[in-house]
């Protein structure tokens, strides 16, 4: 389990809620040093087919997925960006001491989650 990416159990916890009923009302919620932040994740199908529908919720998403495939075909010595390091997520809350961000995408890097859970607030 060591080697099992951390993204992975959260894609497969994502996909959990995606297909369990009672669960389908519920966001994921992390915890960071910064702040709380509430979302949904988006699936892997939506990631792989961004280029053909981009939309303002999608933009930050494709931006970073190209940006990551283009530096990553360009630097041969250097060390690889992997999506293991983040999880995309979409309508996300972010709360900050009493301070509420909505956003329609959000890139979270995997080493700034201290915390995970299923729910609503």
């Amino acid at each position: 389990m060591d080697n099992f990416p951390k993204s992975n159990i959260l894609y497969l916890i994502n996909n959990l809620i995606k297909n369990t009923p009672d669960l389908k009302n519920n966001k994921l919620i992390f915890t960071t040093s910064t702040g709380t932040i509430l979302g949904e994740m988006f699936s892997l199908d939506e990631i792989s087919n961004l280029e053909k529908n981009i939309s303002n919720e999608t933009l930050v998403v494709y931006m970073s997925h190209l940006a990551m495939k283009t530096y990553n075909k360009s630097s041969e010595n250097k060390e690889k960006i992997n999506f293991s390091d983040c999880i995309f997520l979409k309508n996300v809350t972010i709360l900050n001491g009493g301070c509420n961000i909505n956003l329609q995408s959000y890139m979270l890097f995997v080493d700034s989650i201290t915390g995970f859970s299923i729910g609503n607030l």
